[in-house]
């Protein structure tokens, strides 16, 4: 994706692979893109790693020059290939058959016998949990983890002292050393458009002992910001609830953020993520259309909305929200709505994005069977050329991303609202900076943004 804002967070997905591969195997992280390494020099580094196996996190918009680094490491070091990312959802495993080099795809980031596959199976006949992969020159499908809202996934701390944590930032946080994590996988709902959907990824809650295990890892190693991952915080309320109980008490000194769903939240909930140490929750709102988003997911009243936010603000709480614009159905005159409902909402923080057919999505099937491509171009969210094709024209897009960002962020009553709301150097410098990339991307780029 090409995201707006100065923003960058860790890859929570091999952070949880660091946790179940660290017993038994010795790792090292390179991230290219946080530490701004060219293709050359991450090349070299990781060739100098010498890996027994290698798993990769690529992007489907970048998923060409993510392969072919790939495979030129493969090449220098002969290690099997593992790779992940929504691309891995494919039931088709469509790089697999196009990519004989690569080795295998991880469906569940989270399946316990991942570590194995590295310890080889001379018998052939092993199967690993969540992986898809080859076998005498035949794809293999694993079983997938059981979709119940009850099941547990426990695992230690990940090796987060293997990321370099001062260089992820995100939004409306202060200065210092940033990762991610999670205190759930998956999620319980169905979304059409969503890559978690519990369809796709098993929904399962961590422990809290798990969760308070890597926090204490955190504290000692000087983490000052901590962004959940989690599509919903904890996974449920209740879980939630108990978690943030937990964390008030041991008086953690992070600043943290997390994702929740409105339908399932309460003013109790919010007001315990404030005492536990929250700084901001998000949503998805996607759209103020009601009965374009029915289509997708159970549409809110816009006065609920409204008053999560209110609640968010009487609890100390800035609050996000996450639109699409342009969903399969609307024209020009229904995103105007959204975009007006996401100036007026008091919202502190909004990213917009266009409708894009992740796999494993019913976004995936509807744009396989509609000519709603964008022209052989991969799918990019944050982009408004590279969204599904819909009656609202790629001109029309360009200048409605512009004014929804325009409209949003660069007008004096939200400035004076911030303004009064953001606390310490850290975060004026955080809010500068974002608001500085804003004005390049969107601004002066008249609707684009530039990759990252």
């Amino acid at each position: 994706m090409t995201p707006r804002g100065g923003y960058n967070w860790a890859p929570v997905d091999l952070l949880v692979l660091s946790a179940l591969l660290k017993e038994r195997h010795d790792l090292a992280v390179l991230d290219a893109v946080a530490e701004g390494i060219s293709f050359e020099a991450a090349l070299v580094r990781a060739a100098a790693f010498r890996p027994r196996g290698i798993v990769s996190l690529v992007g489907s918009v970048t998923l060409e020059d993510d392969l072919g680094w790939l495979q030129s490491l493969k090449q220098k070091t002969s290690a099997p290939v593992l790779i992940l990312g929504n691309i891995s959802l494919d039931p088709d495993h469509k790089v697999l058959h196009d990519h004989p080099w690569i080795d295998g795809l991880i469906q569940d980031g989270a399946g316990p016998e991942l570590a194995d596959y590295f310890d080889g199976d001379p018998a052939g006949t092993r199967e690993y949990q969540g992986l898809v992969f080859r076998r005498n020159g035949q794809i293999r499908k694993s079983p997938s983890p059981a979709r119940q809202s009850t099941a547990t996934l426990a695992y230690p701390p990940p090796r987060h002292d293997l990321f370099p944590l001062h260089r992820y930032r995100v939004p409306w946080m202060g200065a210092g050393k940033t990762t991610s994590m999670l205190a759930s996988y998956g999620c319980v709902f169905s979304c059409g458009y969503c890559v978690h959907r519990r369809e796709s990824i098993a929904p399962r809650l961590r422990p809290i002992d798990d969760v308070l295990r890597e926090l204490d890892s955190l504290r000692d190693l000087g983490v000052k910001n901590i962004y959940f991952r989690d599509p919903i915080f904890a996974g449920t309320r209740e879980n939630a609830l108990a978690l943030t109980s937990a964390m008030g008490k041991r008086n953690y000194p992070f600043s943290w953020a997390g994702s929740l769903r409105i339908e399932t939240s309460s003013g109790e909930l919010l007001g315990a993520m404030r005492a536990a140490g929250c700084r901001w929750v998000a949503v998805g709102i996607e759209s103020a259309n009601a009965d374009v988003l029915e289509k997708y997911r159970k549409p809110l009243p816009l006065e609920q909305i409204k008053s999560f936010i209110r609640q968010c603000h009487a609890a100390g709480l800035l609050a996000a929200g996450y639109f699409i614009l342009g969903l399969p159905g609307e024209d020009v005159r229904s995103v105007r709505e959204t975009i007006d409902f996401a100036v007026a909402s008091e919202l502190d923080f909004a990213t917009f994005t266009v409708p894009v057919p992740d796999y494993g999505t019913t976004f995936r099937k509807e744009a396989e069977n509609t000519e709603t491509g964008n022209g052989g171009e991969p799918f990019d969210r944050g982009n408004p050329r590279r969204g599904l094709r819909t009656t609202i024209s790629e001109e029309e897009y360009r200048g409605l991303f512009k004014e929804a960002y325009r409209r949003m962020y660069f007008r004096p009553s939200y400035v004076f609202r911030m303004a009064c709301r953001l606390r310490g150097v850290g975060e004026w410098r955080g809010a500068f900076a974002h608001a500085g990339r804003l004005f390049w991307d969107v601004w002066r780029g008249g609707g684009e943004v530039r990759k990252r």
